[in-house]
């Protein structure tokens, strides 16, 4: 992901573009990052922090950015392309929220679903883990009338300290459904 944010620097200062598609070279537009680490808070704030960073750098180039997406848009992916002014999809395209299986908050993507699909339907996609549901309310309902990036930072390193979050994370790994307490 560090090369598309010096694509994107790129993009920026190149006047001669119009247009900038993001897709694939594989099979899926992008699966999200890797949680085999997800235990270590610090590296997954470390990443928090440059998707804080590249998220809002894909949002403010001059050039509209269309998402064209084959194959899984999970987690980060989604994410990725709800911050483009336009998304194709193909017809197996799939996009999903894992995030709050864990027990966690996708912290950029619930704020910009519910932009894009209003904040019923987007509680509807992100429906699971009652303390991430509580976290994504929150801040959706916050989000009304105004972008607050440190708020959702906040909200995602709370929903990680929450004792679902690592219920959702050995459930996962163990390869069972979690028992959510909504603690």
């Amino acid at each position: 992901m560090g090369d598309l944010s010096e694509i994107l620097n790129i993009v920026d200062k190149d006047k001669r573009l119009l247009l900038l598609i993001l897709t694939s070279r594989g099979k899926h537009f992008c699966t999200g990052m890797d949680i085999s680490g997800i235990e270590d808070t610090e590296a997954m704030m470390g990443r928090t922090d440059f998707f804080a960073r590249l998220l809002p750098q894909i949002e403010d180039l001059p050039v509209p950015v269309l998402a064209a997406v084959r194959g899984n848009a999970f987690g980060g992916g989604f994410e990725l392309a709800l911050a483009c002014d336009m998304i194709i999809a193909s017809e197996k395209a799939n996009f999903c929220f894992p995030e709050p299986a864990l027990g966690a908050c996708p912290p950029f993507g619930a704020m910009r679903l519910a932009e894009l699909a209003g904040r019923i339907r987007a509680k509807e996609i992100v429906k699971k883990g009652p303390v991430a549901i509580q976290m994504i309310k929150a801040a959706m309902n916050r989000h009304i009338g105004g972008s607050d990036m440190a708020y959702w930072q906040g909200t995602a390193l709370s929903a990680r300290a929450s004792q679902d979050f690592e219920e959702g994370v050995k459930a996962f790994f163990a390869g069972k459904a979690p028992q959510f307490k909504g603690r």
